[in-house]
């Protein structure tokens, strides 16, 4: 919520509640710290301009899930201009080494799996 907190459904018979992200396993993203990786939310390469694929696609997805602009095209599966400028300005906004480059640290920030 941007305050520490994170609004879930606790069950049927508690129902929507809002806790602080400390509590119950979730991080700071307000994403529970453990889920089942799949193949739908690993990232096993060096990501970087001109690289293509459902991988890119992936992180396309998630950083305009979280609001980072990725112009016209949006999550088309090409790494290209606009989503180094997208994966820099995450970068910078979360403190992580700046160089437009998804590797093992831009991948577990952006809550996806890393087997690189």
């Amino acid at each position: 919520m941007g305050d520490g907190t994170v609004v879930h459904a606790k069950g049927r018979d508690v129902g929507v509640v809002r806790e602080s992200i400390s509590k119950e396993g979730w991080n700071r993203y307000g994403r529970l710290n453990a889920f089942i990786a799949d193949d739908n939310n690993v990232i096993s390469r060096l990501l970087k301009k001109g690289k293509k694929g459902e991988d890119v696609r992936l992180v396309q997805q998630e950083l305009m899930m979280l609001g980072y602009d990725l112009g016209k095209w949006g999550a088309d599966g090409i790494f290209g201009s606009q989503t180094r400028n997208a994966v820099r300005k995450y970068q910078k906004d979360h403190k992580l080494k700046v160089d437009g480059i998804v590797g093992k640290q831009t991948t577990t920030a952006l809550g996806l799996v890393w087997k690189g």
